[in-house]
């Protein structure tokens, strides 16, 4: 797929799936436009809807947008420096969005990515700019990330329990721990600097 100018992959359909796409852009739209200024992938559906992206590259783009609430699965997946919300109903909505096998990523590339609302199962090769998993635990399962790479990791909420190994950071790894019976959030920052843990992180939130 080439040249396809601003949008990419704009719908709200109830069930996407997108396997085996390139997409590439020349380096200017029609008229002298820069490109990268629009999505790459947007899903607008909310409630019964889910999102499948397998082997898909295009990486010529400014955004990425999934509200899917019942399944999310991307395997080998490259967008890029494109800013990626996973927002299950949109910003507005209060409901857990997937979780366990319904909530699937592995090998996949993006920008500045904010995950609200999602309970990965699978949360493997994950490359990134910075990385924020915001709302409570949908489950008490413990999230294993393996072979993470972002600027800067924050998780927020309660009740995680998260299992970092194989981590790379070249800015600061945030632990964010809300203390609700308070009604505050206590935040704990390591100091900036390039973070490896072969033998794993283990973060209980």
């Amino acid at each position: 797929m080439q040249n396809a100018y601003v949008n990419l992959i704009d719908v709200d359909f109830a069930s996407v799936t997108v396997s085996n796409v390139t997409a590439t852009t020349t380096a200017s739209l029609p008229g002298g436009g820069t490109i990268a200024t629009g999505t790459a992938f947007s899903s607008a559906a909310g409630s019964g809807s889910e999102v499948t992206l397998f082997n898909f590259d295009a990486d010529d783009y400014a955004t990425v947008s999934i509200e899917a609430m019942d399944a999310i699965s991307m395997n080998t997946v490259d967008f890029g420096t494109a800013m990626m919300m996973i927002t299950p109903g949109g910003t507005s909505s209060t409901g857990n969005g997937p979780s366990a096998d319904n909530a699937v990523f592995d090998d996949v590339t993006a920008g500045n990515t904010v995950m609200t609302r999602v309970q990965p199962g699978t949360f493997d090769s994950m490359t990134m700019g910075t990385f924020s998993m915001t709302g409570n635990a949908i489950t008490s399962t413990l999230v294993s990330m393996e072979n993470l790479v972002a600027t800067t990791i924050s998780v927020s909420g309660c009740g995680w329990n998260v299992h970092m190994l194989s981590v790379t950071t070249s800015a600061q790894l945030q632990r964010l721990f809300h203390r609700s019976e308070h009604g505050y959030t206590r935040r704990r920052r390591l100091q900036p600097q390039r973070y490896r843990d072969p033998n794993g992180l283990r973060t209980l939130l």
